[in-house]
């Protein structure tokens, strides 16, 4: 529900209130569509509404709920942190593309996907067929996005979920390549070399013009990995 919340707003937000007035919840009028904030990555990407829809509830039913914590729940709870995020930026100090943000509040929706409650050295100290699928390299993370897009690209692609499909090639690459990046950021083992760099984006700020403008994807991966 998070995810079509935000990932199809401001449609979602036109459709509750429809549900809400037919229902006689609200005494407010329906307000005009046009009028409604929203990411608007409907319209930006082209992407059916339906199809958004059943991708995102296919991906809620490909985590795994008996993990009392990488669950459905959890990629929610990361997805509202991440948009919380996203609203706190300064527009004035940093450009942000409509893509960066599509990519990292889906990557934030993937994130953990498929995940069986062990963690990346559980896998390589007993050599499982991840570990050795991913040659020991951020395993699970690796294994959550092959997973997600493995439902709408390659030989099991289902047409019926692929929310690249009307996108332009060189959107889709940029998304994919993004996508990736902001998971494999979610690789705890990395976590004091990304303080590192995340320390060393600040330092750059405060040494240039105040005036300065950053690309929004110098630091959208970090948001996932402390989100």
């Amino acid at each position: 529900f998070v995810g079509w919340a935000l990932l199809s707003s401001p449609h979602a937000q036109y459709a509750m209130a429809k549900q809400l007035l037919a229902q006689g919840e609200s005494n407010l009028s329906l307000p005009l569509f046009d009028n409604m904030e929203g990411y608007g990555f409907i319209e930006v990407f082209d992407i059916p509404q339906m199809t958004l829809c059943n991708f995102l509830r296919v991906i809620m039913g490909d985590y795994n709920n008996e993990n009392f914590y990488h669950n459905s729940t959890h990629a929610a709870d990361v997805l509202q942190s991440v948009h919380s995020i996203i609203t706190k930026i300064d527009r004035n100090q940093y450009i942000v593309a409509d893509l960066e943000i599509f990519s990292v509040l889906l990557a934030a929706a993937i994130h953990d996907v498929g995940h069986q409650g062990r963690n990346n050295n559980f896998h390589v100290n007993k050599r499982t067929k991840l570990a050795l699928r991913y040659n020991d390299t951020s395993v699970l993370e690796n294994m959550h996005v092959a997973s997600a897009f493995s439902r709408i690209m390659g030989d099991d692609r289902d047409s019926n979920l692929d929310i690249f499909e009307y996108m332009q090639p060189e959107q889709v690459t940029a998304c994919r390549r993004q996508i990736i990046g902001a998971v494999l950021h979610t690789d705890m083992s990395k976590h004091f070399s990304d303080i590192s760099k995340m320390k060393g984006l600040l330092m750059k700020k405060e040494h240039r013009d105040s005036d300065a403008i950053y690309g929004g994807w110098e630091v959208f991966p970090f948001f996932l990995a402390h989100g």
